[in-house]
């Protein structure tokens, strides 16, 4: 019990960082065996009890949580943090943001030209039925002015016949 005492005010003048590991409060100790996946302590002791050298138990019991913390951070290298996954989020939703409002810049340019380009060919095709029903009168009066001259000629042609005619008689 005296060597328990002896440890803990040994460890409060420590500050966290050169404190020995292995050693700790129990408050710490309970905060370790929550957040770490295994007690280095009762690990020692295990190992001792089964018959090992307390050396031995202790450098077995550093190198076993050595390799798990190596484990752990080329496991969490392989993942991306909160903070990093927020980052990365944010830049993404404002590119999309970004990339959204161009193509709707785009769209609406390109609906007023195609507007434009509507109403451009809406008055060229007036312009063009206009001409068309300028030609299509134009022709109905020179066809008529062609009917009636050859109708006219017909009359006169018959007419001289006819005097002809008459003249022989």
């Amino acid at each position: 019990s005296s060597v328990c005492a002896r440890r803990a005010v040994h460890q409060r003048r420590l500050p966290q960082a050169l404190r020995p590991a292995g050693l700790c409060t129990k408050a710490e100790g309970a905060k370790r065996k929550a957040a770490a996946p295994l007690d280095s302590l009762s690990m020692v002791h295990e190992l001792r009890a089964g018959g090992l050298p307390p050396p031995t138990a202790e450098v077995l019991a550093r190198l076993l949580l050595r390799s798990l913390a190596e484990q752990e951070s080329r496991s969490k290298a392989k993942y991306v943090g909160r903070s990093e996954l927020t980052f990365i989020t944010s830049q993404q939703e404002t590119r999309h943001e970004s990339a959204r409002t161009k193509l709707e810049v785009t769209l609406e340019s390109q609906h007023a030209s195609l507007q434009r380009e509507m109403e451009r060919l809406r008055n060229d095709l007036e312009k063009l039925r206009l001409e068309l029903r300028h030609e299509r009168d134009k022709e109905r009066t020179d066809t008529r002015y062609e009917i009636e001259r050859t109708q006219a000629a017909s009359r006169l042609d018959l007419n001289l016949f006819q005097d002809r005619s008459r003249g022989q008689r």
